[in-house]
C-alpha cells in the first residue's frame, strides 16, 4: 500500500477545509494517509473519522490585526523571521519522524517545511495550494523572503488552485480545478438539522478571527446564521460555529457574508450561493481572488461600514444578483498524484 504524508498549515482553516475534501476521495484508491497539523486537530478528526493525525508544527503564518483580515506587519516580521531562521533546525527533526514513517510521497498546503525534510532524505514533495507565502509575504526583509523561494524549489512540481497568486517561482506548475468539500446531507435533511425553516430568508456570516462586532439592520422574519462571528447584543443569530460541515450551511444560505479567502468563497462558488466578502488591499492573496472574481462578473466585495448599512429583508435579498455554479473537479488532481506517487 502506498502511503503519503499530508501537511497542512497551521494558519487559517480554508487549508483544512479543501484538504480534507481532497483526502476524502484519496481514501477510495486505497492509499495510506497520515495528516500532519496542529492548529484543527478536532476538526481533521471529525472531518475524516479513524484517519491517522500525528500532531506537530507545521507551520507559521502571518500576524492578522484586529479586524482578522489585515496583517500585522511588524509582528509578522517578528514570528515569521525567527521561524525560517530555525527552520533548518525544525526539519531536522521533521526527517527524524519521516524516517519513522517512509512516506511515498508528501504533500504540503503550503509550508516549505517539509519540503526540506522531504529533499533531505530523498522523498518526493508535492504543493497543492491557492497561494505560495513567497507571493503573499512581500513586507518581509528580502533576504527572509528569498529563503521561502529557495524551500519551494525543493518541491517537484506545484499544483495550483484557482482563486490566488500568480505562484510563477515554482519550478515546475500545473494549474487544477476547483477543490472544495461535497454536500454530505440534501438540503431539506440539513434544514432539519439546524432547524433552518425553508420558508424565511437565511443568511450567513463567517468572519472568523474579527474581533469587530458586527451590527446592522434585518427583518424579524431573516435567519442569521453565525460562524465564528461576533455581533452586536440586539442581533438574534443562530450560532452554528462548532459545525464541521460549514458547506452544508453555505448551501442553504441566502447569502453569505465572509472574509476573502479561498475556503469559504470556494464553497459558495461550487453551491451557486451569493457572497459579499471583505478584503485588505494590502494582503495579495485577498487581491488575487478578488481580482478573478471580478474577472468573473462577481463584484460583491463590501466593508464594515457597508455591513452596517445595510437592511437585510427578503427583498433586498431576492435583488442580490446569481452567480453560476461552479464544479467540484477532483479528478485532475487525483490523477497528477496517483501518477506520481505509482513511478
Amino acid at each position: 500500500m502506498k502511503k503519503l504524508i499530508y501537511y497542512i498549515t497551521d494558519h487559517g482553516r480554508g487549508h483544512a477545509t479543501r484538504s480534507v475534501a481532497l483526502i476524502r476521495k484519496l481514501q477510495t484508491y486505497g492509499i495510506k494517509i497520515i495528516i500532519r497539523n496542529s492548529n484543527v486537530i478536532d476538526f481533521l478528526q471529525k472531518s475524516l473519522p479513524g484517519i491517522e493525525i500525528k500532531k506537530g508544527v507545521t507551520d507559521i503564518g502571518p500576524v492578522l490585526n484586529s479586524d482578522g483580515i489585515s496583517i500585522n506587519h511588524n509582528e509578522s516580521i517578528e514570528k515569521i523571521s525567527n521561524w525560517i531562521n530555525n527552520i533548518n533546525s525544525i526539519s531536522s527533526q521533521e526527517v527524524e519522524f519521516l524516517k519513522y514513517e517512509n512516506p511515498d510521497l508528501i504533500i504540503s498546503d503550503v509550508s516549505p517545511m517539509p519540503l526540506i525534510a522531504a529533499n533531505s532524505i530523498n522523498i518526493p514533495s508535492v504543493v497543492i495550494s491557492n497561494f505560495s507565502w513567497y507571493d503573499v509575504l512581500t513586507f518581509l526583509p528580502e533576504n527572509i523572503r528569498l529563503k521561502f523561494k529557495e524551500y519551494y524549489d525543493l518541491a517537484d512540481f506545484c499544483l495550483q488552485l484557482p482563486l490566488g497568486t500568480e505562484m510563477n517561482h515554482f519550478k515546475k506548475k500545473y494549474k487544477i480545478k476547483l477543490i472544495a468539500r461535497n454536500l454530505t446531507e440534501n438540503l431539506d435533511e440539513i434544514r432539519k438539522l439546524y432547524h433552518i425553516k425553508k420558508s424565511l430568508p437565511c443568511v450567513l456570516f463567517a468572519l472568523g478571527g474579527s474581533k469587530n462586532k458586527i451590527s446592522f439592520s434585518y427583518d424579524d422574519n431573516v435567519q442569521i446564521i453565525s460562524l465564528n462571528t461576533k455581533f452586536e447584543d440586539s442581533i438574534t443569530t443562530h450560532d452554528l460555529s462548532d459545525t464541521v460541515e460549514g458547506q452544508n450551511l453555505v448551501s442553504i444560505a441566502d447569502l453569505v457574508i465572509c472574509k476573502c479567502g479561498y475556503g469559504l468563497i470556494s464553497e459558495c462558488l461550487s453551491n451557486g450561493t451569493p457572497f459579499f466578502y471583505l478584503a485588505d488591499d494590502s494582503h495579495p492573496e485577498q487581491m488575487a481572488i478578488s481580482n478573478e472574481l471580478i474577472n468573473r462578473g462577481i463584484n460583491s466585495r463590501v466593508s464594515f461600514e457597508d455591513i452596517k448599512q445595510l437592511h437585510i429583508s427578503s427583498q433586498f435579498l431576492q435583488n442580490i444578483p446569481k452567480i453560476g455554479r461552479d464544479s467540484i473537479d477532483l479528478d485532475d488532481t487525483i490523477n497528477y498524484i496517483l501518477k506520481f506517487i505509482k513511478n
